[in-house]
């Protein structure tokens, strides 16, 4: 047998092999690069209560509140948006929340 013949007959299984071995391994670390960014959580609205067509400035406090915008409630008749200074800037945790006159109580 010659060297040519052994090197076709193993050169299949060898790039079968390589492949895997380069699909597995850059996997692993392809997965890590599609984390998940942390998910913003509430603990505190003040005032907690509004009355019906109203305005009201709201406060809150929570974990990962950075860059938060806007505030998506479970009714169309909740609106919120946030509050900005003399400069037109964002003032950071603090909105404006506008309450329909036909809102549900509670």
């Amino acid at each position: 047998m010659t060297r040519a013949y052994l090197l076709k007959k193993l050169q299949p299984p060898m790039n079968l092999m390589l492949k895997i071995c380069f699909f597995s391994f850059f996997s692993i670390f392809i997965s890590n690069a599609f984390g998940q960014l942390p998910s913003t959580r509430f603990d505190r609205l003040y005032p907690p209560s509004a009355m019906r067509g109203t305005e009201v400035e709201v406060n809150v406090a929570g974990a990962d509140l950075e860059g938060v915008k806007w505030m998506n409630f479970s009714h169309d008749a909740l609106k919120a948006e946030p509050k900005k200074n003399e400069y037109g800037e964002i003032v950071a945790n603090v909105f404006l929340l506008k309450v329909a006159g036909d809102a549900p109580i509670g």
